[in-house]
This record gives structure tokens, sequence and C-alpha cells, in this order.
């Protein structure tokens, strides 16, 4: 099927295609639209540990319930363990990282195109753009490889509202590099912060080794949510 297909001209700005926006630019503007788009992200790992697969429903969750606790987890069980580790680490002043899972709810479909402007290149870049970003996987991510083809693939359907679904989302709601309307799902590693109050070798311009000693700053785990908004 031809990219053009895919491709979706802005009301306001009929000469631009939604394809050529600045990936910020299209958030905001279908954030603020009738489209209700919603982009929502929620710690889901702090080091070993992990939410479930599944646990949270993308569907219903809220930021009322991430932001229900200071670790910014939806889940109160898990959101416990979190601070609980966080709490061990804390007292032998050495760091650890964890994970970021973000959605994007209600996204109009068509957005990017298929070869040199994927969504996914355009997110992917905007992420690892941030600080401490180690790793960026999105729908299936490296689970995929898991997989046979068959068992991957996201099968279509036609819901009871007259448009067309796909059955399962490994995907992650961007087929082809376009966007297909399903909520679009990615999960970001976050590494421990290197400022840790124990003794470390360096060496220095001199080419000297050396000894240094830092005094352990207030971020023991450093994960800042910087996607949400409403």
């Amino acid at each position: 099927m031809a990219s053009d297909q895919f491709r979706v001209v802005v009301d306001l700005l009929p000469e631009k295609q939604l394809e050529e926006w600045p990936l910020e630019l299209l958030l905001r503007k279908f954030s603020s639209s009738s489209q209700g788009t919603e982009v929502i992200a929620y710690v889901s790992q702090v080091h070993q540990v992990v939410l479930p697969d599944g646990l949270v429903d993308h569907d219903t969750v809220s930021l009322d319930q991430i932001e229900s606790n200071i670790v910014m987890c939806p889940d109160p069980e898990y959101a416990e363990k979190m601070i609980a580790a966080i709490d061990v680490v804390r007292t032998r002043g050495d760091p650890i990282g964890g994970g970021v899972t973000c959605i994007v709810r209600n996204a109009p479909r068509g957005l990017r195109s298929p070869v040199f402007d994927k969504l996914e290149a355009d997110l992917g870049k905007a992420v690892m753009s941030l600080p401490a970003i180690k790793g960026f996987e999105f729908g299936s991510g490296f689970a995929g490889t898991f997989l046979t083809g068959r068992e991957h693939n996201d099968e279509f359907y036609t819901d009871e509202h007259g448009r067309i679904r796909t059955r399962t989302n490994r995907s992650g709601g961007i087929q082809g590099g376009i966007s297909n309307g399903e909520i679009m799902n990615m999960r970001v590693a976050f590494k421990p912060t290197a400022t840790i109050s124990k003794k470390q070798l360096i060496v220095t311009r001199e080419k000297k080794e050396m000894e240094l000693f830092h005094v352990l700053h207030s971020d023991i785990f450093h994960i800042f949510i910087s996607f949400t908004s409403k």
C-alpha cells in the first residue's frame, strides 16, 4: 500500500503534512485537540523489582494512579516493593537503575512514513537524548525475538464501531513506521547514576591514576518521567 494513503493533512496548514512536523509539535497538537491523545509514563522497574507484563491495564491506567505514590508506579503492591528496594541501597550509598514505560493513547493513524521518517525512529531519538538512557524498546521489544512470525503478527479485525483494529498489539501501535491507531507503548532503561559514595579509580589529564571520592547526591534512584502530559 502506498505511503500516501497513510498521510494526514493538517487542517490549519494544508500545505504541510503531519509526517513533516517535529514530534513534540505533533503530540502537543493532538493532546490539545478533540482527538484526545494522551501521553502517559510510569516507573515499571526499580533495580530487580520489575512490573510483570500485563499487570497494568494500558486502556485504563491514569495519572492519578501513577501519582499516588513517590515512585510513580500505578500498582500499589509493586510501588511498595520499589520503595523498599530504594531504601536498601540508600544505606549502602550505591545507586541503582530502572525502567520507565510510556504509552500514547488515542494517537491518530497515519503519522510519519515507512522509510526515512519512521515514527519509532523519531521516538527513539527523542528518548535516547535524555540523560542516563541505555536502552529503548518498542512494542514486544526484545521479547519478540523469541516468537515466530505467526505468533508475533497482529491480526486485523473490524470492531463494533466499524473501525479496523488489531486483536493483539505486539507492534506497539506502529506498523511499517506508521501509527495504526492502537496504543503505542515503549520501555526505556535508565542506568544507575555514576556518582557513588565510595572511592573510585580515575585517570587525570596528565595520565596519573588516582582515587576519587564523591559525596553521594540525593539521586540514589534518578528516573525522571519526562513524557507525562494530560
